[in-house]
């Protein structure tokens, strides 16, 4: 470590913490001074010890990176103000995250403290490049505070010719990985590459500095074991603070979806969306948030003014797109909906958002809180993280909650047993939400270790859960975003009426089957290829399509009404435009007859199969009950009903009292059932022709002669 003078302190001691606090209220005076649990935490960073940190969503993690960054750039501003203290010539530190998005948001909130900040992602690389600029130098000759990167860059040239720069290396003070938990999220399958970013703060950085993990949604166990040994995080070398991921002014709703995620309509978003209050939708994929939004622009009158006030943000746009859509939700009083997706789920800290709707269940726990938490990051506001989940994903729950505890089959009895279903896949913490029915928070507080495991009525929560206000209903108001007074109103979102469920309609029997018209469109292709064969003789010309000739739309208007084509004026009424029916109409007919008979012939089959089999059903029933000496179920007289029958007239009369059995037969009947067999002394006994066999009665017969 490269230090001007020798230091005599620690941060950690009251003097460091006194000049922690001191420097914070001077250079950021909009936070005053920062909280209990974040000082230490700055302190040990300062001393460069690793650190983990887990904490709720909008507590303050970013300070961890960001406070830090302001004391090392007034300290080697001013050595001599702070003598006994450590410091740095030309302090830097890397800051690791997942999504260009978070970089450029990160960027910017450094900014608003006075800190030099570079996000290196590829349209910043992009635009060095045009320009001559050589970003690897300058980051190595310590010319930015704060890089933010993603760790798919570092295994390029110029990220080991930074971390072999020397001025680099004795400067870095920090390494921050932001949102700690995707290490363990998408370092398996989606982003290899995150398993690899302990391999390189460990192998490519000096071990002098500080290596800082954030996040919100680390469960306690094995994913926190699992990201420690990613990052080389061994017992006793890194310090682990765990504070509740509880957010007191967020309220939890999870509720189902009326209608599917696959079609274009998506009525349950409008009761939240008639609130008019800045709302982030969350989609799993473009497609689906490219069908939201046009749904919703088709709800609202023509004009720029929805446009301005619902948009779309994911990968596919351009970066400068996504920026100026972030800038207008904290700016713009009319920019209400974003619709976007997993892109704008990690770590952003717009204040103004005070809804989040995810359609359909995250895959993951820790992705429903995430998504969740980008709601309500004003603290003094109550918000809402709404969870809108598909009934499946309830049902495939409880199959996995049920499979955990369900019994192995005997020994044995395996070969036999039916072949068992296949498991089901799905986040254990995301199960157990899913099936709760008592308190969402209280489950969450309790699949995360933060203590509060009472329900919002014991705990008096301002602002229950979907469980808990059904039990308990409470008037919580949640006020819309306040417009400029002198502005125009957001025009409503249109009452829409949840549908009546359809009932099943009988099938129409002159409609083909799927299966029968599958099997008539292939007959009728051979007959298509008849035509084309015996009429393009006459194509004079020779450029008529083959297409033209019976073409796929007479083939599907056949179809439509096959089965009610009887003679030549029906077909002649389907396909009047056909060119060729002069030709070879009476033809065509006769394969039409030919496809209507077969098909006449296997629905009566069909037909006598199913009263075969019903009749066998009813048989063997029949048979069953003569067996068990048990006449037949009369048909029923009176319609079925689940109702219990009333009572009785003299159901207050005592039961009358039932003979008990006597001593000696109660003590009979715990006898054997059989009589024990007995063998006769020919000599002395007379023989029992019931009770002795053939042979011996023939033997016993020739004795007494």
């Amino acid at each position: 470590m490269d230090i001007s003078n020798t230091p005599t302190l620690c941060w950690q001691d009251p003097i460091g913490l006194e000049t922690i606090q001191l420097i914070i209220g001077m250079k950021v005076p909009q936070w005053g001074r920062l909280y209990d649990w974040q000082l230490p935490l700055v302190a040990r960073i300062l001393d460069g010890e690793c650190v983990l940190c887990c904490t709720a969503t909008s507590d303050g993690k970013s300070a961890l990176f960001g406070a830090p960054a302001v004391i090392a750039v007034e300290i080697s501003a001013h050595p001599e103000l702070y003598p006994d203290l450590p410091h740095r010539e030309k302090p830097v530190s890397l800051v690791i995250t997942p999504t260009k998005g978070l970089s450029a948001n990160i960027v910017y909130e450094l900014e608003q403290l006075g800190i030099k900040a570079l996000s290196y992602c590829s349209e910043v690389l992009t635009e060095a490049r045009k320009t001559g600029r050589k970003l690897a130098k300058e980051i190595g000759d310590c010319e930015w505070t704060v890089t933010c990167v993603d760790p798919e860059h570092f295994s390029e040239k110029e990220w080991h010719t930074i971390t072999d720069n020397p001025l680099f290396r004795s400067n870095l003070f920090q390494s921050s990985v932001d949102e700690a938990h995707l290490i363990n999220e998408w370092g398996d399958e989606f982003r290899l590459k995150f398993k690899l970013i302990g391999s390189f703060l460990r192998g490519r950085l000096p071990p002098n500095h500080s290596i800082c993990a954030l996040t919100a949604t680390l469960q306690p166990g094995e994913p926190t074991e699992s990201v420690c040994k990613s990052l080389d995080f061994l017992p006793g070398k890194f310090y682990e603070f765990r504070r509740s991921n509880e957010r007191p002014n967020l309220q939890f709703v999870l509720e189902v979806l009326t209608f599917g995620l696959g079609g274009d309509e998506f009525p349950d978003l409008l009761a939240y969306l008639r609130l008019n209050r800045k709302t982030v939708i969350y989609c799993e994929s473009i497609g689906l948030s490219s069908r939201v939004y046009m749904y919703l622009l088709g709800l609202l009158p023509p004009g720029h003014e929805r446009l301005q006030r619902i948009r779309m943000y994911h990968a596919l746009c351009w970066p400068g797109h996504n920026e100026k859509i972030v800038q207008d939700l904290r700016e713009d009083p009319y920019c209400q909906i974003v619709i976007a997706t997993i892109a704008f789920g990690q770590g952003f800290n717009i204040k103004t958002l005070q809804d989040s709707i995810i359609l359909g269940a995250p895959a993951t726990a820790d992705l429903t809180e995430q998504e969740r938490g980008r709601a309500g990051r004003d603290h003094t506001q109550p918000a809402r993280g709404i969870v809108l989940y598909q009934p499946r994903a309830r049902a495939d729950a409880f199959k996995y909650i049920q499979a955990l505890g369900a019994p192995l089959p005997p020994p044995g009895e395996s070969d036999k047993a039916k072949k068992p279903p296949k498991p089901i896949k799905m986040d254990h913490a995301k199960a157990l939400y899913l099936t709760e029915n008592h308190c969402l928070i209280s489950c969450m507080n309790r699949i995360y270790g933060n203590g509060n495991e009472g329900d919002c009525i014991t705990t008096n929560r301002t602002l229950p859960c979907t469980h808990c206000q059904n039990r308990e209903p409470q008037n919580v108001a949640f006020p819309a975003f306040p417009l400029p007074p002198d502005g125009p109103p957001l025009a409503p979102f249109p009452e829409i009426e949840s549908p009546e469920p359809v009932k099943r309609a009988k099938r129409n029997p002159l409609l083909l089957s799927p299966k029968e018209r599958s099997q008539a469109e292939s007959r009728l292709l051979q007959f298509e290829q008849t035509v084309w064969v015996t009429q393009k003789a006459a194509d004079t010309h020779g450029y008529r399509p083959r297409s033209s000739y019976f073409s796929r739309p007479v083939i599907n208007s056949i179809l439509d009404v096959q089965l009610t084509i009887k003679t030549i004026q029906d077909l002649e009424s389907v396909v009047s435009r056909w060119p060729f029916f002069t030709q070879l109409g009476q033809e065509l007919l006769q394969v039409v007859q030919e496809l209507n008979g077969n098909i006449e012939v296997a629905r009566s089959k069909a037909d006598e199969a199913r009263k075969a089999k019903l009749r066998e059903t009813y048989a063997a029933k029949k048979a069953l009950a003569a067996a068990q000496n048990k006449p037949p179920t009369p048909p029923p007289t009176e319609r079925s009903t689940r109702k219990r029958p009333a009572l009785k007239t003299l159901v207050n009369n005592p039961a009358k009292r039932v003979a008990q059995a006597s001593a000696t037969d109660t003590a009979a009947s715990f006898g054997p059932t059989y009589k024990p067999r007995q063998r006769r002394d020919p000599h002395t006994e007379p023989v029992n022709d019931e009770n002795t066999s053939r042979p011996e009665r023939r033997r016993s017969t020739r004795n007494q002669g």
